[in-house]
């Protein structure tokens, strides 16, 4: 329906340019290496002095455990650096390469290799929701809890696990993405305000 990466956390690596975001207490950081980018409910305000080249991946809530051990919402509207080695040194490898494809293989790799590490596979049950909020956002909560096959307290902590933030949440911002890509004429068909 639409693309939306709200849900979503992302890895994101800087190559080139002086990355920085500023905290909501105003404190400005620069960013350095592999950060996540956890998944928001506002804006983050992020900015890059210099030549600006960055390269990274985003990561479906489906996906989230596979990826990171704690739950999404300890990264929720924050930007961390990764404890883990996400670059293992190919950070110059990525600075050096011109070749689009070279930095997706490259990033292919490391992904794999941290799914490979953890060894835990993609939440089906996240999926199913996900695709839920994707294409029926009018859903109530509860009949969307009920849709994977959870109590409402269950299905709130499995959300906020995968998402970051609660359902109500979820399926309301998704609701509001719908509502604007129908006033602005570029919402996919059979969606009304």
């Amino acid at each position: 329906r639409r693309s939306s990466d709200l849900e979503c956390a992302m890895i994101q690596i800087p190559i080139r340019g002086e990355w920085a975001w500023q905290e909501e207490s105003g404190k400005r950081q620069i960013l350095q290496g592999a950060t996540v980018f956890g998944p928001r409910s506002r804006a983050l305000r992020v900015s890059v002095q210099g030549s600006a080249v960055i390269a990274g991946i985003v990561i479906r809530p489906c996906g989230w455990g596979s990826i990171d051990t704690r739950p999404a919402a300890h990264v929720a509207d924050r930007i961390e650096r990764l404890t883990v080695d996400w670059v293992s040194g190919p950070q110059e490898s990525l600075a050096n390469s011109i070749d689009s494809a070279e930095i997706v293989a490259l990033l292919q790799r490391q992904v794999r290799r941290r799914v490979a590490d953890l060894g835990a596979s993609a939440s089906t049950k996240a999926a199913t929701f996900e695709a839920l909020v994707r294409s029926e956002s009018n859903t109530l909560v509860t009949e969307a809890a009920a849709n994977v096959g959870m109590n409402l307290g269950t299905f709130d902590r499995f959300v906020r696990r995968h998402f970051g933030h609660g359902p109500k949440m979820v399926l309301r911002r998704s609701r509001f993405l719908d509502m604007a890509g129908v006033l602005h004429g570029v919402a996919p068909s059979g969606i009304d305000a």
